[in-house]
């Protein structure tokens, strides 16, 4: 006569060796469903113009480089901006709700070159997925802070916004 012990044993290290396995594979699922992983695409031509009127007298031509931004983000992390009249270029940080662009260079020099009398040495702009695809550019301490919404080009051969 089988003691109880000797019955449960086999069906025990089977179910001792499935919970483990199960539970990472849970885990996993909700890392991937649950939180979320970031589907938006970033990559690509983003431009958008801030709004404002040129003042009488002033050249337009200078009024619209001011107010256009338009940013080529690569998919090696990096990206290359134009903005307020200046050429900027960083590294790309993508998260769950936004991008972040990390300034490193602007006109072509290091940016601690450019901000050596500010006592902030970093730009960070984030850019927010919209529903309608487009998204949209915070720069708190930018050129001009509200909000730009920023639309998606074709993709061209260029590089650098000019």
């Amino acid at each position: 006569m089988a003691g109880i012990g000797s019955i449960i044993s086999p069906h025990w290290t089977r179910v001792r060796v499935f919970l483990p396995v199960a539970a990472i594979v849970f885990l996993l699922a909700f890392v991937e469903i649950g939180c979320g992983s970031n589907s938006f695409n970033y990559v690509g031509t983003w431009e958008g113009r801030r709004e404002g009127k040129t003042p009488q007298g002033a050249d337009p031509l200078v009024m619209n480089t001011l107010l256009k931004i338009k940013i080529v983000i690569n998919p090696d992390g990096t990206f290359d901006m134009f903005e307020a009249g200046l050429p900027k270029s960083g590294n790309v940080y993508f998260g769950t709700e936004q991008a972040t662009l990390r300034v490193t260079r602007i006109m072509d020099e290091p940016i601690a070159e450019y901000l050596k009398n500010q006592e902030d040495k970093q730009i960070e702009i984030a850019l927010k997925p919209q529903k309608d695809g487009t998204v949209l550019y915070e720069d708190p301490n930018g050129f001009d802070v509200n909000p730009v919404i920023l639309s998606r080009q074709a993709d061209s051969k260029e590089k650098k916004p000019e």
